[in-house]
């Protein structure tokens, strides 16, 4: 982050424990999850950085992550060691790639990244696997082993943050506890070093727009809704089917269609450089139209 602001009056205590975890992005250094996020993402930080802000009151995850992870890598035992720091300079035109494992037993080959998570997101990784994760371990492993450790076993310790006890009980598919183990497949030392060097390419090149996945992109819907009714009586992911459900009810002229637009929601609420991005809907004009005339200004003083 840039500027840390605090429009909701929280506590100084917390801003400052959130500002003592920001940092300044370093051209020479790549961590190891910013390998795997969009490259746009950190070429704008770059350039932005002193002018982007960020509100204390949207740390609160990010706090509470900094926090369980404080308290369980507090606690020694044989074999583990917490909070590794790791740096591999792979090639002498590529940034240094650094990261921190949580945890790793050089005994039994484990590593483990502890997350803290919503319950949506493990219901949702189970049926879909998480690439972020499995990716984020997998370059973690390849560096270990790079530096003569062995890798056995990688997996995620998540902390459900939103559990409900309740929920639970009555759906077989709602996560048991708070607590979740999320293994992760090892892939080969080839499979490692292509997507190493396939993410190192793309941040250093020029970046391009973001994909629909890192956009959390939600895609458009076609709500099927009948007269002044306001829920729809059908949702369909293709205008095409919406048609084809009308056309098939007994007076096909009472309904129409709506189109649901999709959202972006790492654009519209998450992203730390969502105002200075020309593809994000937050994009701020003005803000960037002020950099440019103050850097021009400046330039050369």
């Amino acid at each position: 982050m840039g500027k840390l602001t605090n429009e909701k009056n929280v506590h100084q205590l917390i801003a400052d424990t959130v500002l003592q975890s920001s940092y300044a992005p370093n051209p020479n250094r790549i961590g190891v999850t910013t390998l795997a996020g969009p490259p746009l993402v950190r070429q704008l930080r770059f350039k932005y950085h002193p002018y982007l802000s960020v509100d204390v009151a949207e740390q609160l995850w990010a706090l509470l992550g900094t926090t369980a992870h404080k308290v369980l890598l507090n606690n020694p035992k044989f074999g583990w060691v917490f909070e590794t720091k790791l740096t591999q300079q792979l090639r002498p035109e590529w940034p240094t790639l650094t990261g921190y494992v949580d945890g790793y037993n050089f005994l039994t080959g484990e590593v483990l990244d502890f997350k803290m998570t919503s319950v949506w997101s493990i219901i949702y990784g189970i049926k879909d696997g998480k690439p972020d994760w499995e990716q984020q371990l997998n370059v973690y492993g390849r560096m270990i082993a790079l530096q003569g450790g062995k890798v056995t076993k990688l997996q995620d310790v998540a902390i459900l943050r939103d559990h409900n006890g309740g929920e639970a009980l009555r759906n077989k598919d709602y996560p048991e506890t708070p607590f979740y183990n999320f293994p992760s497949k090892i892939w080969t030392p080839q499979e490692a070093d292509e997507f190493i060097q396939h993410r190192f390419e793309l941040h250093t090149s020029k970046a391009c727009e973001c994909t629909p996945e890192e956009k959390w992109l939600k895609p458009d819907t076609f709500a099927v809704m009948r007269g002044t009714n306001k829920k729809a009586s059908k949702v369909e992911a293709l205008k095409a089917d919406a048609e084809t459900w009308i056309s098939n009810q007994k007076k096909p002229e009472e309904y129409h269609i709506d189109v649901r637009k999709g959202e972006a929601g790492k654009c519209l609420k998450y992203c730390s450089v969502r105002t200075v991005c020309p593809f994000s809907p937050m994009y701020d004009k003005e803000l960037v139209k002020r950099v440019h005339d103050f850097e021009a200004k400046n330039k050369g003083k």
